[in-house]
């Protein structure tokens, strides 16, 4: 049991500072833009850097704050699907919506680390940086939803089934 609520801090504390970090690129990626808007309206000046910035930050934005979602089960959707049932049934339900979510997310890792992984010799023109980068953000993103995915379902089957006494009538 202790080592649940060991697993659950550092689970925690890991998307927390995922969260903060894909909150200062995010604020990063404004000053960008705003500065790219500025310069080519005010200066008639463009900064050509933004676009490639832009293609860099934004998939790491949005990598990182999928797996924040993942550990609140903040898919809208489907916990408007398993509130629907009841019961036995209820359980069912959410250790599938579990199960399916758990393997889109291996399944995705592996198909975005094929990608990353391909595209590793492409370089992006004005940074110089690898377009693998660009795409490890998918990679890095997924992995990190595996796991909180797999671990929100152990410690649903542990410890939430049984805080609910097992089925509900």
């Amino acid at each position: 049991m202790d080592i649940f609520k060991k697993i659950e801090k550092g689970i925690y504390v890991f998307t927390n500072t995922l969260g903060i970090l894909a909150g200062l690129m995010m604020a990063l990626l404004t000053g960008f833009v705003f500065a790219e808007v500025l310069c080519r309206y005010i200066f008639k000046s463009p900064i050509v850097i933004t676009t490639e910035m832009t293609n860099i930050l934004f998939p790491w934005i949005v990598s990182l704050s999928a797996i924040s979602i993942a550990k609140d089960n903040g898919n809208t959707a489907l916990v408007f699907i398993k509130e629907k049932f009841k019961g036995t049934f209820r359980h069912m339900v959410e250790i599938a919506v579990h199960m399916v979510m758990l393997y889109f997310s291996v399944f995705m890792a592996i198909a975005s680390f094929k990608l990353s992984s391909s595209l590793s010799k492409e370089i992006m023109v004005l940074t110089g940086i690898s377009k693998a980068l660009v795409y490890g953000s998918m990679f890095i993103g997924f992995v990190g939803i595996t796991i909180v995915v797999g671990f929100n379902l152990l410690k649903y089957i542990v410890f939430d089934m049984v805080k609910m006494g097992g089925v509900e009538k």
